[in-house]
């Protein structure tokens, strides 16, 4: 209830709270909240999209192979030692880069006589998404040092969440 008085102080003047609540409320939940919304609503955009593009309901980026395929790009990047010194968008430009691969690959092993027929394209999918996951191990095993951070990325979160990556 506090965290509600704090959210519509205007409506509740005489707010009877430690200035840490609010500080905790505004500065540290309030931005990891519409982070998280952004982000979600980016992602069912992106489903969506890839859905009506594939005109199927079944395509997604873990069906056909493209998670896999962004999830062993960054973690190539990490491995090898890509860091924010060289670029803070190298590791998401090689997520995004083994994605298109991925895209790639699908559609053009999936091609029969110019056609992509759904089931061969969702099994395409999975085959390719195996190979990218098994990759992904591979780069976890020789890791060593980089394993941390490495899966710290493959598992995401919002915890460095501050108003400057919500806008």
């Amino acid at each position: 209830m506090t965290a509600l008085r704090i959210l519509f102080r205007g409506a509740f003047p005489s707010g009877s709270w430690a200035p840490v609540y609010e500080a905790i409320v505004l500065d540290v939940r309030l931005p990891r909240v519409l982070l998280g919304a952004l982000v979600g609503s980016a992602l069912a955009v992106a489903g969506a999209v890839m859905q009506a593009l594939f005109r199927n309901p079944m395509a997604s980026p873990y069906v056909l192979g493209i998670s896999s395929g962004a999830a062993f790009g960054a973690s190539l990047a990490m491995v090898l030692g890509i860091s924010p010194a060289t670029g803070i968008y190298a590791v998401p430009l090689m997520a995004f880069l083994f994605a298109l691969l991925a895209v790639f690959l699908v559609c053009e092993i999936a091609k029969v006589r110019g056609r992509m027929p759904v089931e061969t394209l969702l099994l395409t999918g999975i085959a390719v998404g195996s190979l990218f996951s098994a990759l992904v191990s591979f780069m976890l095993y020789v890791a060593g040092e980089k394993l941390s951070r490495v899966v710290f990325w493959l598992m995401g979160g919002l915890w460095t969440g501050n108003w400057s990556r919500v806008a």
